[in-house]
Parts: C-alpha cells; sequence; structure tokens
C-alpha cells in the first residue's frame, strides 16, 4: 500500500506507539494478497531488517521482525542479519544521505551465514522510502552467499 492516510497513521502508532500487537493484524491482511503469499511460500528463508541496539532499547521490539514472525512461516531466520552500528533517524534525509549512513551497516556473522548460503531470501520491512535500507541489507545478505533476494515491505512511499 502507499504509506499515507490513514496508513501511514497505523503504521506510526505501530511503530513507536508501543502497538506490537498490531503485526499480526498487518500479517494477516498482507498474506490475503495471493503474490504476498506466494512470495513467502517461494523463499527458503525470511529474514527482518534489523534494528541497532539504541533503537531496540528506545522501542522495545523490532516491528520488521514482529511482522516476520506473524506471517507464521518456520522459515524465520530473525537474527542472521545485524545491525553493525546505530545510524540516525533516516526519515529526514535524502537518498544519498540515506545511503552514506548505511554504508557497512548491516552484517552476517560467519556462524549465521550457513541460514542464508544459496538460499532464495525474503527480506522483509515495514516501510519503503528510497530503498537505501533495503538495498544496503540486500548486498550483504547477496554477500554472505545467498542466491537471489526479494523484498516485502508493507507500505511504501508514494
Amino acid at each position: 500500500m502507499d504509506y499515507h492516510y490513514p496508513w501511514n497513521s497505523l503504521i506510526t502508532h505501530w511503530k513507536f506507539g508501543q502497538q506490537p500487537a498490531l503485526a499480526h493484524y498487518a500479517a494477516d491482511w498482507m498474506r490475503q494478497d495471493a503474490r504476498i503469499q506466494g512470495a513467502i511460500d517461494a523463499a527458503d528463508v525470511l529474514v527482518p531488517i534489523p534494528l541497532s541496539k539504541e533503537r531496540m532499547r528506545e522501542r522495545g521490539y523490532n516491528q520488521a521482525a514482529l511482522l516476520t514472525l506473524a506471517f507464521k512461516s518456520h522459515k524465520h531466520e530473525l537474527h542472521c542479519l545485524t545491525r553493525t552500528h546505530h545510524a540516525a533517524a533516516q526519515s529526514d534525509s535524502t537518498r544519498a544521505q540515506r545511503l552514506r549512513n548505511l554504508r557497512n551497516a548491516f552484517a552476517v556473522e560467519a556462524a549465521q551465514r550457513h541460514h542464508i548460503q544459496g538460499k532464495k531470501v525474503l527480506l522483509i520491512d515495514d516501510v519503503m522510502t528510497t530503498g537505501a535500507t533495503l538495498t544496503a541489507a540486500s548486498r550483504c545478505l547477496l554477500q554472505a552467499g545467498a542466491s537471489q533476494i526479494h523484498v516485502l515491505c508493507m507500505a511504501r512511499t508514494p
């Protein structure tokens, strides 16, 4: 869906308003689309965009991880992709600034690589604005040995 009213208010409330249970409703709604269910079924592994430790402490939960779990697939790997450093909030940044902020922002530890090597990864996030976060995470996963990356986001900015 496009990230505008009323969806932007709902997502903001879910993300920043201590409403983690909204992930289940979002997942149920998304899975009604046969293309989304097909992407989940076709993937070997579902990987959420991780938060930095600082952002996780602020929010108390990772909304992308909750969405991944709410898809009720046994194929999720919540911790194979990690954030290497805390970056400033991306919401007011240009695409160039976002790409700079996200340079080397993700890693797959050697002990976690077997979860993605040679596999079709479905990378999951809540909102795509410029695609910079998803691009940086995809590059990292491909360098770690993933065979394909597909992306699933609940919303995108128009």
